[in-house]
């Protein structure tokens, strides 16, 4: 398993990352659609698991605005 950072390496939100395994990981085309997929399983397994949302995690999501659509909306 590896580390995806979903939106590069600013932020050190646990939002911002996503376990995959290698070759799932060098498959990454760094999409806008691949970022919204990746955020919204990682919120949905973080918030599943009673994690709570931090300052940190709203400056994150504040920071991109394309996955609001994904907390919003989602």
């Amino acid at each position: 398993m590896e580390l995806h950072h979903i939106c590069g390496r600013k932020s050190s939100s646990p939002l911002n990352g996503a376990p995959l395994c290698k070759e799932c990981h060098n498959k990454i085309g760094h999409s806008e659609s691949e970022e919204k997929m990746l955020f919204a399983k990682t919120l949905k397994y973080l918030t599943r698991n009673q994690y709570v949302i931090t300052e940190k995690d709203y400056d994150f999501i504040n920071n991109y605005q394309r996955l609001h659509q994904v907390v919003f909306e989602g």
